[in-house]
């Protein structure tokens, strides 16, 4: 085994025409448990990559990114099926692509951390036992002592206690009292709070039986008042486990601590791996000279025969060192990365861009970043997809911190739905905790955001949409729309709020170009509203009423709607079930849109949907194709740049 930050896997159907691996973090998913580190060294795939790249023209990276809760068995299929459709449409030696794995957790079942492996799978059963064995101490006293004494007022409730004698029924409560503490005590591995809760849980469950047989009023509305309390301190404490059992906020801490630094690894070592093929490549052509092998200590032969590392300490003593690197560094073609995200995923995606950015580049300074990454890479495209990321991330306020990170991307993808319920409700509930808002509408996420159907606050209109609705918006006549003009993110029709209308035009209009560096955050993205849309799957070719919703045309969704889209996404199975969250992964355009401008960007997208035309005939085959499937395409302002450069 070799102590690693992560494991490097070939991906099945591999081929030298476009190299694909499974990338997966060692991280495990409780910081008790001890990392599973890949039986073979990470060096070997590393230098493969990096003499694949180093040998390439134009060479590029994609990675993939899984979200919260994902299975790694489901993600590696996603990814096998990225890799492959990708084969079909990238140059030959062009392209790697990294399907990259996370310490995610599934709310239902852990799956072991590789295979074959001799660990087994963690059950929702195992999930819920390790819930109350990490309560705290306080919190397991009360779950239960609340626990106890609410069966024991209900029963006082609903049976009659003064049938009886008054020695059965206390005699009846002190032994259930104290057997059922303990037995909760053992569950919750909570010991050292013996014996003095099952003592005070005790003598409160014998003083409430005592009032109740001996009161000389009737007790209910007493016992009533009890039960209340006691419910009310129990339901605080199963909403923390139930908090906890959604693994949500332990996904996002694996997510921010384990999933990004990780990737960032990956792609320091990378970077080293392609500089030193590089180097090596181009000491070997300067024919070394003795001068510069009596610098190093060695001979010739002593060079040739020693490994990469011994190489590498050896050259640290030459003098010409910085001078040879740098005109390595001006020399390398540089590597465009490229991203993926999903879900959480983006998240890891957009904060490994943050920690990426050169914070002290001059261009940086002067918010003017170029797109160059290290010493091989420069950001190329990035395409999130349903994006579990603060919608604040995309406006123009002090809040925003994804703006320094998008300015060194070329191109910027999202892909939404309105009826995404994981976002709209487990994510948008989960983060009201944590998200520093004042307002409902700053809490939803960039995946909630859609195209606008209304025309303010106030409109209240109730209408299926027509064909013309569908395709590119915020293109007329040839001339673009400021996309954060065209975006809104809606509740119900009464209840919907447009860009505009949560941060006025007049806090934006400073754009006086088409410079990235003067456009609002919301301008560099090229946004497809999915909530409508309806495609062929790729699994089955059955035609679908939706992929991501039932495709309704409505200009906003009901209560009733999202019922039915939480029984078709949690509980049905096959050709009923709908994916709202992952579902553009398994249409057949939108997987198409997101594999081509991946791997080709915007240019090449446009070109495979109909070549050999004008820029203005391929965004009408662009607009025509959305509209068939029922999408809403918001157009990034930095396409003015290319129908310009057309005119």
């Amino acid at each position: 085994m070799t102590d690693s930050a992560f494991s490097i896997d070939p991906i099945q159907g591999f081929t030298e025409d476009l190299v694909g691996y499974y990338v997966t973090s060692t991280a495990s998913i409780n910081v008790e448990d001890e990392p599973t580190y890949p039986n073979t060294s990470v060096e070997e795939p590393l230098r493969e990559m990096a003499r694949y790249l180093a040998e390439s023209d134009n060479p590029q990276i994609v990675v993939s990114i899984h979200g919260y809760g994902t299975k790694r068995s489901d993600a590696k299929e996603r990814f096998r099926i990225i890799h492959k459709y990708a084969t079909s449409i990238c140059q030959p030696k062009s392209s790697v692509f990294l399907g990259y794995c996370w310490p995610s957790e599934n709310p239902m079942k852990d799956e072991p951390d590789r295979e074959p492996s001799n660990q087994k799978a963690i059950s929702f059963q195992d999930k819920l036992g390790y819930a109350l064995k990490s309560l705290p101490t306080l919190l397991t006293g009360i779950f239960s002592s609340a626990l106890v004494l609410s069966i024991i007022t209900t029963l006082l409730i609903l049976v009659q206690p003064r049938a009886f004698s008054a020695l059965t029924v206390l005699l009846s409560i002190g032994i259930f009292a104290i057997f059922a503490t303990l037995v909760l005590l053992k569950l919750g591995d909570a010991i050292p709070l013996l014996p003095r809760l099952p003592l005070w849980v005790l003598l409160l469950g014998l003083l409430i039986g005592a009032v109740a047989i001996f009161s000389p009023v009737n007790p209910q509305s007493l016992l009533v008042v009890l039960l209340i309390l006691f419910i009310a301190s129990l339901a605080i404490v199963l909403a923390l486990i139930a908090l906890r059992l959604a693994t949500y906020l332990r996904d996002n801490y694996r997510a921010t601590n384990y999933g990004v630094l990780d990737l960032v690894e990956l792609l320091r070592q990378l970077d080293q791996a392609v500089f030193e093929t590089k180097l090596f490549d181009l000491i070997e052509t300067k024919n070394l000279t003795e001068d510069l092998l009596n610098e190093i200590g060695e001979t010739k032969e002593a060079w040739q025969a020693a490994d990469r590392a011994k190489r590498m300490a050896l050259w640290k003593k030459a003098s010409q060192k910085a001078e040879i690197e740098q005109e390595i560094i001006n020399q390398i073609p540089k590597i465009k990365l490229n991203f993926i995200g999903h879900s959480m995923g983006c998240m890891v995606v957009t904060n490994t861009i943050r920690i990426l950015s050169d914070v002290f580049d001059p261009n940086s300074i002067q918010k003017n970043p170029s797109s160059e990454i290290g010493r091989v890479f420069s950001l190329g495209r990035l395409i999130l997809v349903a994006p579990d990321i603060p919608t604040e991330s995309i406006m123009p306020r002090r809040g925003n911190f994804l703006r320094s990170s998008l300015r060194r991307c070329e191109e910027a993808y999202v892909f939404s739905n309105e009826g995404d319920l994981a976002l709209r409700l487990a994510s948008t509930a989960a983060n009201y905790f944590s998200f520093p808002a004042r307002t409902r509408f700053s809490g939803y996420r960039l995946g909630n955001l859609t195209a606008k159907r209304f025309e303010n606050k106030d409109d209240r209109r109730v209408r299926k949409l027509e064909e013309q609705d569908y395709g590119i918006v915020n293109l007329k006549d040839g001339e673009l729309t400021k996309p954060y003009l065209e975006l809104e993110i809606r509740v119900s029709n009464q209840e919907h709020r447009s860009l505009t209308e949560l941060r006025p035009p007049n806090t934006v209009e400073k754009d006086k170009s088409n410079l990235v560096e003067d456009l609002p955050v919301a301008d560099l993205f090229t946004y497809f509203d999915c909530t409508d849309y309806t495609d062929f799957t790729l699994q089955e070719g059955s035609q679908s009423e939706g992929i991501v919703s039932y495709a309704l045309r409505k200009p906003v969704l009901n209560y009733w709607d999202y019922f039915r889209l939480i029984n078709a996404y949690f509980f049905k199975r096959g050709s009923e079930n709908i994916n709202v969250h992952g579902g553009y992964f398994y249409g057949k355009f939108s997987h198409q849109a997101i594999c081509e401008l991946a791997f080709l960007g915007f240019t090449g997208f446009l070109n495979n949907l109909k070549p050999g035309v004008s820029l203005n005939e391929q965004l009408s085959e662009l607009s025509t194709q959305a509209r068939k499937k029922h999408i809403q395409v918001v157009l990034s302002r930095r396409v003015e740049n290319l129908l310009n450069s057309g005119k």
